[in-house]
């Protein structure tokens, strides 16, 4: 079965040439004294076609199915690690035992751990064009993921207080919160321009 690259390939062959070849048999048709009444220029695509050069992007930013794949799995990483957030965040507000925080704090470390590792696998795996033609997207990614990292510290030095308030800590939890949001939308932004929908 053709791919998607394969199938946007030959639409875009058949629709350069399929009203190309009608115009020709319409001429045709008409005879010689019919030959001074095509618009000029008709023959032609104009060469800064918009719709051209943005299907032309598009092939060069699409995604291939490994690609696919493994956002789907840094996606449902992120979204892990984002859950766990508001969940520690909701414990800690309500003063919950040092114990309870220390073992969520670990999940929530882990999981933001595992989030940032299939991200990093994800934007490694992209190619020379895609990483020239959405070197923004990717900058603001890597710009929210440095500030996931700065939560993520500053939240572990907070729990890690022996006299540690559980409200410091809930605040804590839910700056890191903010910041996995950020992040999971810088994620999603660079896959739609892909070509991935996230689901």
């Amino acid at each position: 079965m053709p791919n998607a690259t394969t199938i946007l390939q030959i639409f875009l062959i058949a629709s350069l040439l399929f009203p190309f070849n009608l115009a020709a048999q319409h001429g045709s048709h008409g005879g010689a004294s019919g030959s001074g009444t095509a618009p000029a220029g008709s023959s032609s695509l104009p060469a800064d076609n918009p719709d051209l050069t943005d299907f032309k992007r598009a092939i060069q930013l699409q995604a291939n199915p490994f690609q696919v794949a493994q956002f789907r799995t840094a996606s449902e990483d992120t979204a892990e690690a984002l859950k766990l957030a508001h969940d520690f965040t909701q414990m800690a507000a309500s003063s919950g035992s040092l114990g309870d925080i220390q073992n969520h704090a670990n999940a929530l470390d882990d999981a933001v751990d595992d989030a940032q590792k299939s991200n990093a696998q994800f934007v490694k795996m992209m190619n020379d064009n895609q990483t020239s033609g959405l070197k923004k997207l990717v900058k603001k990614l890597s710009k929210a993921e440095s500030a996931v990292s700065k939560q993520q510290k500053a939240l572990s030095q907070e729990v890690e207080r022996s006299n540690g308030d559980p409200k410091r800590v809930a605040g804590g939890a839910d700056s890191l919160e903010k910041a996995l949001t950020e992040f999971q939308s810088s994620q999603i932004s660079l896959a739609h321009e892909m070509g991935i929908q996230n689901h």
